[in-house]
């Protein structure tokens, strides 16, 4: 049985639409904020986050990007700062980071190289991309060359 839920702010903004399969979110459920601006919109498979993951920020731009496969986060995630600019790239195997992953600040400048393998962070020796890159490229992995010009990391803790 499919059911259709809609709840609304009390300034009569719609707050949330969400349909339900059998008692299991199933298909599109967006939110929105107070200001009536959409906030999330993320599709299920009864049950499970499948396909598309969208969040905004309360000014309209894009916050964060990424797709999900039965319940896992899979392939690029991708964020953006309120002002537009990227803020991170993070990649994902079987919901875990997995490989490079990129903080960059409000100007949109590198400040954080992470590694992660299998979803644990790697330790890199500080300001050393290119190590972090022949991890990669020993594990198999193919490191994308637009940060391949990037120079320098904060040093990463386990």
């Amino acid at each position: 049985m499919l059911i259709q839920t809609n709840l609304f702010y009390v300034n009569g903004q719609k707050e949330s639409e969400t349909v339900f399969f059998n008692g299991e979110r199933h298909g599109l459920q967006r939110e929105w904020h107070p200001n009536g601006q959409l906030y999330i919109e993320r599709h299920y498979q009864v049950g499970l986050l499948h396909g598309e993951y969208k969040i905004w920020h309360k000014n309209g731009q894009l916050r964060y990007l990424s797709k999900f496969v039965e319940g896992n986060e899979e392939g690029l995630a991708t964020g953006w700062h309120d002002n537009g600019k990227l803020k991170s790239l993070t990649f994902y195997e079987n919901g875990n980071p997995h490989g490079l992953s990129v903080d960059l600040n409000s100007d949109g400048k590198p400040e954080n190289y992470q590694c992660f393998w299998n979803g644990k962070r790697k330790r890199i020796p500080g300001h050393r991309l290119d190590l972090m890159l022949e991890f990669l490229r020993s594990k198999g992995q193919i490191a994308p060359t637009k940060l391949d010009g990037f120079k320098h990391f904060t040093t990463l803790e386990l």
